[in-house]
């Protein structure tokens, strides 16, 4: 792959990563096991350790309160 595809790939995965967080998910998991492709546009999968914002929100207050 030539810098160009490389810089390309990068930029789709940035638009995506970007997508998602603006949706208030926290993917947690990316990597390249989990990143497919369709029709040669990079798709990042496997949102099973995805959570939302507010869910981390409330895990990071119990942490802080001691509870976790």
């Amino acid at each position: 792959m030539d810098s160009i595809e490389a810089l390309k790939l990068f930029y789709l995965l940035a638009q995506g990563i970007k997508y998602i967080t603006s949706h208030h998910i926290v993917h947690n998991d990316i990597k390249p096991e989990n990143i497919m492709f369709h029709e040669n546009v990079p798709v990042i999968t496997d949102y099973g350790t995805a959570r939302s914002n507010s869910e981390i929100n409330e895990i990071e207050v119990e942490r802080l309160l001691g509870r976790l």
